[in-house]
Order: C-alpha cells, then sequence, then structure tokens
C-alpha cells in the first residue's frame, strides 16, 4: 500500500482506484472552516465550485441555507459569512445548512467528483484525520492520497501551510500504519528539510506568503486558529456529489 503526497494539477497524470482514499488539505483556510462548521452543528454542508454555483444551489436546492465562502481571501458580497474559523466560531451555525465555497480549497474537493473516499485535513485535526484515514485505508488495503490544495491557478508556487500539514499528516500514518511513500516531487522534499531544521512552525507559518496576505486583511486570528495544532477531534468526508443543473454540489458529512 502506498501514501503520495500530490499538488491538485497532477492528479490527471497517475491512474487511480476509485476507492483510493483521498484527503485535501488547505489549511489556509478552506479544510480548518470547514471541521469548525461541523464541530458548531452545521446540519448540512455543501460545498461547490464558486459564487455563482452556491447561489444557484441555495436556489435549486436549500433556500434557507447560509452561503459562507471567500474569493481572493475576502468574503464574498451577499454571502453570509466569508472563510473566517474564527469569526463563525462566534456565531451561531447549529442545525444550520449551510452551502460553502472558496477560491482554492473547495475547487480541489470538486476535481475529486469521481472518487469514493474523499476526506478533508487540517492542523487543527492533525491526530484525528491522520489516525481514522492511517488504520481504515490499511484495513482495506488501498493506497491513500494526500492532496495540498495550495492555489488552484498557480500549481509552482509553493504553499509552505498545505505541505508541511500535508508531510505531518503522512508522518502520523506512518507512526501507526505501513504504507510506502511514493510519488514525492520537489515541494515534499523541501517541507522535509524544513521540518528536519526544527524551524518554528508557528512562526514560520504566520508569516508564509498566505500569513501575510490574511493578516494584511485582517485576519490574524484566522492563522493563529488554523496553525493550532489538534484543536478538535471532528473531521469530514464526502458523502454523497450532486448534480443542480450545470453545478457540480459535494454533500459533506
Amino acid at each position: 500500500m502506498n501514501i503520495s503526497v500530490i499538488r491538485p494539477s497532477y492528479l490527471n497524470q497517475f491512474n487511480f482506484d476509485d476507492e483510493d482514499f483521498f484527503l485535501v488539505v488547505d489549511t489556509f483556510r478552506a479544510t480548518t472552516t470547514l471541521a469548525v462548521l461541523a464541530n458548531l452543528g452545521a446540519k448540512k454542508i455543501y460545498v461547490v465550485n464558486d459564487q455563482h454555483d452556491a447561489k444557484h444551489v441555495q436556489e435549486e436546492l436549500c433556500s434557507n441555507c447560509l452561503l459562507i465562502g471567500e474569493e481572493r481571501g475576502i468574503k464574498i458580497a451577499g454571502f453570509d459569512y466569508g472563510n473566517s474559523p474564527s469569526s463563525i466560531l462566534r456565531e451561531r451555525i447549529q442545525n444550520k445548512s449551510v452551502i460553502f465555497t472558496s477560491s482554492n480549497g473547495a475547487k480541489t474537493l470538486i476535481q475529486l467528483r469521481n472518487m469514493k473516499n474523499v476526506y478533508l485535513g487540517a492542523l487543527v485535526n492533525l491526530s484525528s484525520i491522520s489516525e481514522f484515514v492511517g488504520k481504515l485505508a490499511s484495513k482495506e488495503k488501498k493506497n491513500i492520497i494526500i492532496i495540498p490544495a495550495g492555489h488552484i491557478n498557480n500549481s509552482d508556487e509553493f504553499i509552505v501551510e498545505d505541505w508541511i500539514t500535508s508531510v505531518l499528516i503522512t508522518k502520523k500514518i506512518l507512526e501507526m500504519e505501513s504504507f510506502k511513500i511514493v510519488k514525492q516531487d520537489e515541494f515534499w522534499n523541501k517541507s522535509l528539510k524544513i521540518l528536519d531544521q526544527r524551524a518554528n512552525l508557528d512562526h514560520l507559518l504566520v508569516n508564509s506568503t498566505n500569513g501575510r496576505y490574511l493578516t494584511k486583511l485582517g485576519f490574524e486570528n484566522d492563522i493563529n486558529f488554523s496553525i493550532s495544532i489538534d484543536k478538535m477531534n471532528n473531521f469530514l468526508k464526502v458523502k454523497e456529489w450532486l448534480k443542480i443543473g450545470n453545478s457540480d454540489c459535494i454533500v459533506l458529512e
């Protein structure tokens, strides 16, 4: 059994079994925010590609759904909340259904529409997601493919928070289960070097390209929240894929 860490743009270069286990990571901030929504008791969570799909799905499927999401880090006009885990934490989400979209994480999830076992991981649920996916994939003798979302429109940009999170998840899985690491690339090696140097991860991630950008936008609390390792135990997986008109829609559980 193999475990791979692969950029989204590289997925079409490999032939995967549709029953392999896929784990999407978007630490700043989609997979963190979605974990928060689940932790707060959201009734149902839909993920779509962009704001147009979000409004279409709301009209056709879920008129009472809250709209949550961002483009380029900023809350979309007309949406109820942005992609801000620290802000949503203070609001009332319990028993409400939500439609979510984001610049990178949501779009990466949509790319996996034909896969049966898709999970979401982040630093805030590092141990719980690693243990669950590692044990289940090992039991079912399936490969694990971890996907750092990065920047969907620039796969050559090293998004340190997504890659560091992905490497830490890989290491955690390997502590518990026997997998062979395959399909490494330069970003994997770069991340290992950072970890081997025992860098101050909090300082590194806060001062990363996205960390500085989000701070400039006023989201420093989101960064501090998102780098809190094992802040919660819950995690999400894709329950089903829907097609609403021309809009792809993911239901999480």
